[in-house]
């Protein structure tokens, strides 16, 4: 088992970093792409074109949704990544599994954004972020875990409220879920409050200093 403690081979931090620095910024991009008011002659009025653009409002806002929760992802993941000092294969698998659950939210916020009044739409869409928050919380809690893989001196108690922070995302998306079995038009709209939460969380989660 000392070998799965350990750096691989070839694989340094700052490898898993580029990646999923990349998958982070393809699939932020690619979800406005999902946004399509359709074909429309030369000659639309504006009235017509505000109507068009109404339509998709929906689309819109769920890509609102999802790129500010992906953001919210990359900038924990970011600073995770600045107490990790080397990974070992467990780590590589959970951040696999994270960036793979990144890499469905282009479809489930093309989805959710197409119907959003269906509940299994809705429970896709919120399943999706809930996977992503699972998946990033267990590969820093493994991290994290008896320092295994960060800096030492990490403020323990901090590193308590960086595992509760990583479940913000997961715990919103249970209850998105939930509310999509009786108001799913406004079920997403719990994530709103996402900015809200982390803010009055951050405000108490900076690492003491070693």
């Amino acid at each position: 088992m000392q070998g799965t403690e350990r750096d691989v081979p070839g694989l340094s931090k700052h490898r898993i970093e580029a990646l999923s620095d990349g998958i982070f910024a393809i699939a932020m991009t690619l979800a406005v792409l999902n946004i399509d008011i359709g074909e429309l002659p030369g000659w639309t009025s504006p009235e017509t074109l505000f109507d068009a653009l109404l339509v998709v409002s929906p689309q819109f806002l769920h890509y609102a949704i999802a790129f500010l929760t992906l953001a919210a992802f990359w900038v924990g993941h970011t600073q995770q990544y600045h107490y990790i000092h080397h990974v070992d294969r467990t780590f590589i698998w959970w951040s696999v599994l994270m960036l793979l659950a990144i890499g469905m939210i282009p479809f489930t916020t093309a989805l959710v954004g197409d119907y959003t009044s269906s509940p299994v739409a809705v429970i896709l869409f919120a399943g999706n972020m809930f996977a992503i928050g699972v998946f990033s919380t267990l590969g820093w809690r493994h991290a994290s875990t008896e320092n295994r893989l960060i800096e030492k001196g990490v403020d323990p108690a901090w590193l308590i409220r960086s595992y509760h922070r990583g479940l913000i995302i997961p715990v919103v998306s249970l209850a998105v879920i939930g509310a999509a079995f009786v108001i799913p038009d406004y079920a997403t709209a719990l994530y709103l409050v996402l900015p809200f939460i982390h803010t009055a969380v951050g405000r108490h989660s900076r690492p003491a200093a070693p």
